[in-house]
């Protein structure tokens, strides 16, 4: 009985361990427009939307204090 437990308790440790690999890209993203929204009832934030070339679009949030423009790049991560 003991060796069941320590051959579950191996096969979980091992389990958690399995190494993955992720397949991606660096691509470069483009500001191409920044909007300012409310996203609590008391602060603002500035939404920027990114697009690569593949034209896959991108959000993110900043606060309003941020400085950005329009044509800005900045790298992301893209699936391969």
């Amino acid at each position: 009985m003991k060796f069941l437990l320590y051959l579950t308790m191996s096969a979980l440790l091992f389990g958690c361990a399995v190494k993955r690999e992720f397949m991606a890209d660096l691509t470069d993203a483009t500001l191409i427009k920044i909007d300012v929204v409310s996203r609590y009832p008391d602060k603002k934030y500035k939404m920027l939307t990114w697009r690569t070339t593949d034209h896959i679009d991108y959000i993110t949030y900043e606060s309003i204090t941020s400085t950005a423009a329009i044509g800005d790049v900045m790298k992301v991560l893209t699936k391969r």
